[in-house]
């Protein structure tokens, strides 16, 4: 796919399977686990970010069903599956230690939901954290998903002093990379987690990228 000038064009490839495989994750044993308690309200310029509640059922199951917004996520999720995982995401916003968060990502002006942004958190590498976004069609291309990064690099590189945060894209996803690149991660040849489900490269920026 082409990327714009800007780095927007397909910005919600940059979320590629790390939804999917946070589901699986949601009902499997848990084997990771993290002691900082993070959670909270964020927001940017164009965007407010709160943690996933009961009332936001509609818009996961939007995203999770619609074949064109999975097709960089792994493809459709049953039905069944939505719903527990639903459901999981909330109760796992009160488990200590805290280890895989949901937020909802709000449009100001509107006040609409326009996506959710998930965060697996880990001790191996040692206080990292993997991050990925999911976003409706209708607001693709909007510079949303760089925003959404340049203030979640803020909040837990430097406010929450995690070690090292981790994305992951697909294979020659010119878009992802022009964005990954402005934010400045490096390109990693090997995955620091369990295997991807699909074919790309984890890309990671480090706090003390950012002091140096």
């Amino acid at each position: 796919m082409n990327s714009s000038k800007d780095g927007t064009k397909d910005d919600v490839n940059l979320q590629n399977n790390l939804l999917l495989q946070h589901l699986k994750n949601l009902t499997a044993k848990k084997e990771t686990v993290n002691s900082l308690k993070i959670n909270g309200i964020f927001s940017s310029e164009k965007l407010f970010i709160r943690p996933i509640k009961a009332c936001d059922e509609t818009i996961y199951r939007h995203l999770f069903s619609d074949p064109e917004i999975t097709k960089y996520t792994g493809g459709v999720v049953s039905e069944d599956q939505i719903a527990v995982c639903f459901e999981q995401s909330i109760n796992e916003l009160g488990a200590v230690p805290a280890q895989y968060l949901t937020w909802v990502i709000q449009e100001k002006d509107s006040e609409e939901s326009i996506g959710i942004l998930n965060v697996v958190l880990y001790e191996k590498p040692m206080h990292s954290a993997e991050l990925g976004v999911m976003l409706t069609k209708d607001n693709h291309n909007q510079g949303y998903c760089s925003e959404l990064l340049a203030r979640f690099i803020e909040y837990f590189l430097i406010e929450k002093e995690i070690s090292s945060l981790f994305c992951f894209s697909l294979d020659n996803n010119k878009a992802v990379t022009h964005i990954l690149n402005k934010l400045s991660f490096t390109k990693i040849e090997s995955a620091p987690f369990k295997k991807p489900l699909s074919d790309g490269c984890y890309w990671v920026i480090n706090r003390g990228d950012l002091t140096n």
